[in-house]
């Protein structure tokens, strides 16, 4: 659940608890809304320079890799040339949500720190068109690429070594006073598989160096049927109270603790997912304003779960998910009462999400970092807002809306521990994984532009 103060695009000072996207699927089965507009050019950060190149993209669909439930895995890396720290790990895409009009992602990047362990920076939601996204384009545009190369934008294309695989790239490389950019992009796929921005920093003599190298992808399972529908009371100004504790414990030092509340209120409503402001308070912290989005695509970190996920049975805890590169799985559970369980567990974290049994609300929310001596914990409630249950049994709103493909939903099964999906090469071959690096210096920069809805972390 969440907690997190406005912070800026690249700045990870704030915990935030993590709220992914939707996924829009399945929808011919579904009640109709109005459709969405394309996400503004601004939207896209700099892979807008593409809309420039390739006018194209903006009617294009999607390339055939990009699809709900993708996670595409880089390795990060950030450092200040000529005197600065460093720091590098993980950093993951899934994509969440797709209606032939615009493309939601939910980020997560990890610092690595002493031990081996990943600590999860804030966690970021990215939009794109469906043919162009931070770590996508669609392959049509390559083709003739060189043909839009200028004094300031070189265009090649050569063979590339990615996890051992030979692949085609196409190179773009963007040169400024101010520094340059470099993307390279799969010429089979359209994944990108290296970027790189340096920057020169003014009256230092430094330069800011940021880097992700791909390590692969591979499709997350999902425990419920994705054709499938967002609870009802979630509509226009539905609202949810949470409040709770969040506490810093270090080691010799004893324990800070801190009361929250949190208001979440929905501000748009769809089948699929809905987006959300959250105003929270933290005692002695202060107050923070942002936006959130959950959908049913989601494997973790809503505020609800879709109506399929109510009907998942199991008799023992089942372990959902165990991700090849960062080690983080996802289990689900069954309380007494009915209520859904879902835990997220790494080596330095622990995050446990209950959501309600019949209206799928998140009800109680206690995530735990540990940092070298320090613990950090954040406990919530929800004790207050709107009568959900009284939403939930309003009639339903139907309007027109496109149609898209659904995605094969995983059956869940109480095993000790499944083996988890390997990751695959941008190019036509399979490949391997690479371990991600470890540092304990500043948090690792993504790589490439920051564009998100502020999301919440504890």
């Amino acid at each position: 659940m969440p907690i997190h103060a406005t912070h800026s695009n690249r700045s990870h000072l704030n915990r935030l608890l993590g709220i992914a996207l939707s996924l829009i699927l399945g929808l011919s089965l579904l009640p109709n809304r109005p459709l969405h507009a394309q996400p503004p050019d601004e939207a896209l950060g700099e892979a807008a320079i593409f809309l420039t190149l390739f006018p194209q993209l903006r009617a294009l669909p999607a390339p055939p890799v990009i699809q709900p439930g993708l996670r595409v895995s880089y390795q990060g890396a950030s450092a200040i040339i000529g005197g600065g720290g460093a720091g590098g790990g993980p950093i993951q895409y899934d994509v969440v949500a797709m209606d032939g009009v615009q493309t939601l992602v939910y980020t997560t990047s990890y610092l690595g720190i002493s031990g081996g362990h990943l600590i999860p920076n804030p966690p970021t939601a990215l939009v794109g068109l469906p043919a162009l996204g931070e770590f996508w384009i669609h392959p049509s545009v390559l083709v003739n690429a060189e043909s839009v190369a200028n004094q300031s934008l070189s265009v090649t294309r050569y063979n590339k070594n990615v996890n051992g695989v030979i692949i085609t790239v196409v190179r773009f490389q963007s040169q400024s006073s101010g520094g340059q950019v470099v993307w390279e992009f799969s010429t089979n796929s359209g994944l990108l598989v290296f970027y790189s921005r340096s920057t020169f920093i003014p009256g230092t003599g430094q330069t800011s160096e940021t880097q992700s190298t791909f390590l692969g992808f591979r499709t997350l399972p999902l425990p419920w049927n994705t054709n499938t529908l967002a609870p009802n009371w979630a509509r226009a100004n539905a609202e949810m109270i949470y409040t709770g504790t969040q506490s810093t414990t270090v080691a010799g030092a004893g324990t800070l603790t801190s009361n929250v509340v949190a208001t979440v209120q929905v501000n748009t409503a769809t089948p699929t997912w809905s987006s959300f402001l959250v105003d929270a308070f933290i005692q002695n912290i202060g107050s923070s304003s942002s936006a959130a989005v959950t959908g049913i695509g989601q494997i973790f970190g809503g505020y609800w779960l879709p109506r399929s996920a109510l009907g998942v049975n199991v008799s023992s805890p089942v372990l959902l998910d165990q991700d090849p590169i960062t080690g983080i799985q996802v289990t689900l559970a069954r309380a007494q009462n009915g209520n859904i369980i879902l835990t997220q567990i790494g080596s330095a974290l622990e995050h446990i999400a209950v959501y309600d049994a019949v209206l799928g609300s998140l009800n109680f929310s206690q995530q735990t970092i540990a940092r070298g001596n320090s613990i950090q914990q954040t406990v919530l409630t929800r004790t207050g807002g709107s009568d959900l249950g009284a939403l939930d049994s309003l009639p339903e709103v139907t309007t027109p809306t496109p149609t898209s493909t659904s995605q094969p939903t995983a059956t869940p099964t109480a095993t000790p521990s499944p083996t988890p999906t390997g990751s695959s090469s941008p190019g036509p071959s399979p490949t391997t994984t690479s371990t991600p690096a470890s540092g304990s210096s500043p948090t690792p920069e993504p790589g490439h532009h920051r564009i998100y809805l502020p999301t919440l972390r504890q």
